[in-house]
């Protein structure tokens, strides 16, 4: 966040779910360190739109990291005119 312009951002972290296995370890898939994923959406749009892909990239073990663009969704609004410097 631009400290200038200060916005809050709402941001989700979507981890893979723990498995079990029959021997009662934890499945290799869970929270695989480095597997990491972090998914930036277009100008106006929420990080919601990414859930057909996190729902994909947790089932391969990454950790995803969505957020809603300012003045979208439950993120915060500038008060000042948008520019792309504020981006």
């Amino acid at each position: 966040v631009n400290a200038a312009v200060p916005v809050r951002l709402f941001y989700e972290i979507h981890f893979p779910r723990c498995t079990e296995t029959g021997s009662g370890h934890k499945s290799e898939r869970c929270g695989l360190p480095g597997m990491r994923c972090f998914l930036c959406t277009g100008f106006q749009t929420e990080g919601y739109n990414w859930k057909p892909q996190v729902d994909v990239l947790l089932e391969h073990g990454y950790t995803c990291v969505t957020f809603d663009n300012r003045g979208c969704g439950r993120s915060g609004q500038p008060c000042h005119r948008y520019t792309t410097k504020i981006f």
